[in-house]
């Protein structure tokens, strides 16, 4: 499997069981060649053993996240038009697939819900004070007063907000329901129609907006008849994804204090009052969304006071179920070491259950299970395009005697062999899996070729426990650097790895890291960094999330401690770097600004290191995942390219 491989890839990103548990609507994610471009497409298929008298297969392009409406009949959607720069939010029919327009002209649509008498569809959508035409914004001053105007992936500096709207399905007549200068992260409907959401109200000078920041977001109910708002908790929950549970409780992912966490499980009455912690045993770390759609989703509510919930357990996302009555209880419904679990829905009834597992061999399984039963039924799959070499568990003991787990991906060469490191991003909240990522092939392609790839959840990674996830906080490249030096020791010690032929690479903390290794270490032969960091001072004040990553995960506080912020960082280690190094960087990235890799790179060639940056124009931080598909395969094609011509190859093993 070669990097081009990625428009061959086909996942199934969205998935939805109907209200009555006989069909499921999902939505597949294709890399498409022609267009260059991820195209999104709406499927609906029948529950095997339930009437379904509706249409059945693809139902249309550009559509996004379904919300079936109450009676199961139609269903609304996000409409992303060809040649529309705005989108809309159409119904469309379960029964024949016509569609009408609800709203036209809509920003970034989602998280679309009915209300339960049908009346109306809520959604959130992107606002902006000042001009949303691109022409006319290049053209006007912008005034910056707070350190949230700029979004990564969201174009120019300003105050973007986003809000909630509810549409009447029959009129179309459109209520903005939230107001002012806030970004409303999630929000859901109660049985009675009452709406809870999360947004941290008002902001402050310091108060990031940035999607999956650390930052203060209570739980709020509005009423949707007099629009009176009252807040549930405090907002130093930083809460997210709620639901309304049948004894009027709202469930929600948060934090037990504003830090860098693990987000867990809480629930608080409708009217308010205390906060209760469910499923605080398990000590993992939810998760609620994945820019690979390989595993995890919001909670969901089944039954009485049954919860269902997706967590990461070592590097997969697992299905796990707690209780409202007995909030220790958790037990595990699905997922395992070599499968995620992700797009979790149920019926209304509660007895059909969906879920998209994703796994080693490259396939996702859109399944549907009878939670009477107990039968299983796979009614939609994808495949990879190619054959994979599926990764091996390792198990590492670092020189303090914790446990490290990784995986090896290993190609056909007998002795000892180049490897290459990579980092996963993070740190904090990342981890790698045993899953293929379309957007990592390259490590699938060095494999082939001979190399070993390790992927290794160091210090800091998220899958095992608080105390594990939180080792680096405050202590990047002091606490997780020797875990990679010690894990590299095992694999020479055991002739997996030749130390003569060593690199390494990473994206985002992963490049950071990358350049941390580099920066104290000449044991690597090349280095390929990424979306990376070298200079905590700088990145402060020019990264979207700067002060958030200053303050909870790195900190470092440069507007009181600039020598203390620079002696942390690569830049400041003071010290020649001899290790050649590719720089591989998004132009438009806000969230690791690409001045981090120029400083790097004039480091890097002043002190006469071999040295190169690619600029990837317009493309965000997270253009390996959502990005234009041709960038991520030139990205794998370059770090091939590089980490070939520059580690000592003593064999020769086919590239095929």
């Amino acid at each position: 499997m070669k990097c081009s491989d990625i428009f061959g890839f086909t996942q199934i990103a969205e998935a939805v069981v109907s209200p009555d548990g006989s069909a499921v609507a999902y939505v597949t994610r294709t890399a498409d060649l022609a267009s260059d471009s991820y195209k999104f497409e709406l499927h609906v298929a029948p529950v095997p053993g339930m009437p379904w008298p509706g249409i059945s297969g693809q139902v249309g392009g550009g559509l996004r996240f379904p919300a079936w409406a109450p009676h199961g009949r139609e269903f609304a959607v996000a409409e992303q038009a060809a040649g529309e720069s705005q989108a809309s939010v159409v119904i469309v029919s379960a029964g024949d697939g016509t569609r009408r327009r609800l709203v036209t002209g809509v920003c970034e649509p989602s998280v679309i819900a009915w209300s339960p008498d049908g009346g109306e569809v809520a959604f959130l959508a992107l606002c902006r004070s000042g001009p949303l035409d691109i022409a006319e914004r290049a053209a006007v001053p912008v005034l910056i007063t707070n350190l949230s105007a700029k979004i990564d992936g969201l174009p120019g500096a300003g105050r973007w907000q986003r809000h909630l709207f509810a549409a009447d399905t029959a009129t179309g007549t459109l209520r903005q329901l939230t107001t002012g200068d806030q970004w409303v992260e999630d929000f859901c409907y109660s049985p009675s129609g009452v709406i809870a959401f999360c947004s941290s109200g008002p902001y402050s000078g310091s108060v990031p907006r940035q999607p999956g920041a650390i930052r203060p977001c209570a739980v709020w109910a509005l009423n949707r008849q007099g629009g009176a708002v009252k807040a549930l908790t405090a907002a130093e929950v930083s809460a997210r994804c709620p639901v309304f549970t049948a004894d009027g409780s709202v469930v929600y992912v948060g934090l037990p204090e504003l830090r860098a966490e693990q987000p867990g499980l809480f629930a608080v009455s409708a009217d308010g009052g205390p906060v209760r912690e469910l499923a605080a045993g398990l000590d993992r770390g939810l998760v609620t969304s994945s820019s690979s759609f390989q595993g995890g989703h919001r909670p969901v509510a089944i039954a009485d006071d049954e919860i269902l919930f997706c967590a990461r357990d070592g590097g997969c996302v697992q299905l796990y179920k707690t209780l409202l009555r007995d909030p220790a209880s958790v037990r595990k419904i699905a997922g395992s070491a070599t499968e995620s679990i992700g797009a979790v829905s149920v019926s209304r009834s509660g007895k059909i259950l969906g879920y998209v597992s994703s796994s080693t061999d490259g396939c996702q399984r859109l399944t549907i299970v009878n939670l009477v039963t107990g039968s299983e039924k796979v009614v939609a799959s994808t495949v990879a395009p190619g054959e994979i070499l599926e990764p091996e568990r390792e198990r590492l003991t670092a020189r303090d005697g914790v446990e490290l787990e990784g995986w090896l991906i290993r190609g056909h060469a007998d002795g000892p062999g180049p490897l290459l490191i990579d980092v996963h991003g993070g740190s904090f909240s990342g981890a790698w899996s045993p899953l293929l990522q379309p957007s990592r092939l390259y490590q699938q392609e060095l494999a082939r070729r001979g190399w070993t790839i390790l992927l290794l959840n160091a210090r800091g990674s998220d899958g095992y426990g608080s105390q594990f996830a939180r080792a680096a906080v405050g202590a990047w490249g002091i606490a997780d650097s020797p875990d990679f030096h010690d894990a590299i020791d095992v694999l020479v010690e055991r002739q997996i790895a030749d130390p003569a032929r060593l690199a390494v690479t990473g994206y985002s903390y992963g490049g950071f890291m990358t350049n941390w290794l580099t920066a104290t270490s000449d044991r690597f032969s090349a280095a390929v960094s990424g979306g990376s960091i070298c200079d905590f001072v700088s990145l402060f004040g020019t990264s979207d999330m700067g002060w958030v990553m200053s303050e909870y995960d790195i900190r470092v506080r440069p507007h009181l401690d600039p020598q203390d912020a620079l002696r942390r960082s690569p830049a400041g280690l003071g010290r020649r770097v001899r290790t050649p190094t590719l720089l591989l960087h998004g132009e438009a990235d806000m969230r690791c600004p690409i001045s981090q890799a120029e400083e790097w790179l004039a480091l890097l060639l002043s002190s006469g290191c071999e040295a190169a940056l690619v600029r990837y124009p317009a493309a965000s931080h997270g253009f390996l995942t959502s990005g234009r598909p041709s960038f991520a395969a030139d990205y794998g094609n370059r770090l091939v390219q590089w980490v070939t011509d520059h580690v000592p190859a003593d064999f020769s093993v086919p590239a095929g």
